[in-house]
């Protein structure tokens, strides 16, 4: 860890699905998950993980990745990654139409995004055409009704995954 910090997180005495958070008295409290992505965890291992999930769509299924962590944790990375390097929605998306391409004498797909960044209780689009609307405009206010908040967002059409690109630049 950099400056002399050190993890409460004990990475290694924890099994696949679960996190011992090491508390101030040196005492030990357990978390269970899903699947617990280890520090040394790459793309490669996160999309492997979720790609079953996610490429359910295909099966009628409504999908949701959803990144939550605090400002600095790698969410914009593990949702996007670097060209080079795709994140879990590039190379989901990248799936999602290999595996249309692979099905198209059987069935023809029409897939819909909608992509929703929510910070500081605001909520945006960040698939806003970039027409005559600046980047990441806020395009919703959350109101209240009877039954709580809502709000309700655009999906965009995408035809393949550089549409997508295009759209989220």
């Amino acid at each position: 860890m950099a400056n002399g910090s050190t993890s409460i997180v004990d990475f290694e005495s924890s099994r696949e699905n679960e996190l011992q958070i090491i508390c101030f008295d040196s005492s030990k409290k357990q978390f269970k998950f899903d699947h617990v992505f280890r520090p040394g965890s790459d793309q490669e291992a996160v999309f492997a993980q979720t790609s079953p999930i996610v490429t359910s769509v295909l099966d009628g299924y409504n999908v949701c990745i959803f990144a939550y962590g605090q400002t600095g944790t790698g969410k914009t990375f593990t949702m996007e990654g670097t060209p080079e390097n795709r994140g879990v929605n590039y190379r989901t998306l990248e799936e999602l139409f290999r595996i249309s391409r692979e099905r198209s004498n059987i069935i023809n797909y029409e897939l819909f995004v909608s992509m929703l960044e929510v910070y500081n209780k605001k909520i945006r689009d960040l698939l806003v055409e970039k027409s005559n609307q600046p980047p990441k405009k806020i395009l919703y206010e959350v109101m209240r009704r009877s039954r709580g908040k809502h709000w309700r967002e655009e999906k965009a059409l995408v035809l393949n995954h550089e549409d997508f690109s295009r759209r989220l630049r």
